[in-house]
């Protein structure tokens, strides 16, 4: 059994999945019933089950959820499942399932990041990009600071003696706000060099 333990300052990412490969020509639809028995896949499952249902399949999820374990990451699973290739997915199936993610996040927050495995592919009765749909939901819901959008790798963080990152500081720095030293901060001179690496990007003014 897999077992996601959070401890203090754990990234919170929730997880999650909706996985079909449309093909409009097909004769048959992908109804909720196709999920819900997973075809040559695993069964639609939720919350912690979502952990031992992915356990050692060939799919994205189950690798993030190995790294996550690593890392210590807090990981917060909503819904996965998948369907057999197939003509569209019903609208009814997608709504449903759609729903049951974003319920699944929204109760999980707040959150440092969100991880869905989509395939990409998939058309609805209703919606040409099923994915698209489901991912535009989802920022309306949690919020911009949680799209990925930009990104810049520094040599090293600002940290306390005792390893704490201040996270809160380097905020400040990106807002262009006054901050004060931390009086624990190990080496104050990395503050200069986060604010140096972000004013390329239009941030710490």
């Amino acid at each position: 059994m897999t077992v996601i333990v959070e401890r203090a300052g754990a990234p919170r990412i929730a997880v999650g999945g909706f996985m079909h490969e449309t093909n409009t020509f097909a004769p048959t639809k992908a109804c909720l019933d196709a999920f819900e028995h997973g075809g040559g896949w695993p069964a639609l499952v939720e919350g912690p089950a979502v952990f031992e249902a992915l356990r050692d399949v060939n799919m994205g999820l189950c690798g993030f959820i190995e790294e996550a374990g690593r890392q210590d990451w807090a990981l917060q699973p909503t819904l996965w499942c998948a369907a057999s290739p197939s003509a569209h997915v019903t609208e009814d199936a997608f709504e449903t399932i759609a729903v049951r993610i974003l319920k699944g996040i929204k109760a999980a927050l707040p959150l440092d990041g969100v991880y869905l495995d989509l395939h990409g592919a998939i058309v609805t009765d209703h919606c040409d990009d099923g994915e698209g749909e489901l991912l535009t939901r989802g920022r309306d819901q949690i919020g911009p600071v949680a799209a990925f959008k930009l990104c810049k790798v520094v040599d090293r963080l600002p940290k306390t003696r005792s390893g704490k990152i201040l996270r809160g500081t380097m905020v400040k720095i990106a807002d262009s706000e006054t901050y004060k030293m931390p009086a624990t901060i190990d080496d104050p001179a990395i503050l200069d060099e986060i604010k140096d690496a972000l004013q390329p990007l239009g941030y710490a003014k």
